[in-house]
């Protein structure tokens, strides 16, 4: 797609290097309150997407084809919508009752 230099693989060890922070997020999110949860699961959403963007973005965008600019805007909003599922459905369990307010979505 005349993106430079990149290999498929080279391309997956950039993302599985993003979503690292996600290990810590989890060992973090024991703590009962839901509040506390949707800030670290925002924090790691920022965190990981500027390193995507840091590391994909300067590839993609010497790019001339107009569809592969398409790919970023896929990109980010895939990003987002992994960090809300890592939400709904692996961060929302709690071992012990929920401490303040409930949270937003069941």
């Amino acid at each position: 797609m005349g993106v430079g230099e990149w290999s498929v693989v080279e391309a997956v060890a950039v993302w599985g290097y993003g979503q690292f922070v996600w290990i810590p997020v989890s060992l973090l999110c024991v703590i009962p309150v839901p509040i506390v949860r949707w800030v670290l699961v925002g924090v790691a959403f920022v965190i990981s997407g500027w390193f995507l963007a840091a590391n994909v973005y300067p590839v993609l965008a010497t790019a001339d084809a107009k569809p592969v600019r398409l790919i970023i805007v896929f990109l980010a909003v895939l990003h987002a919508a992994v960090a809300l599922c890592f939400k709904i459905l692996f961060f929302s369990y709690y071992v012990v009752k929920e401490v303040g307010p409930k949270d937003p979505l069941p």
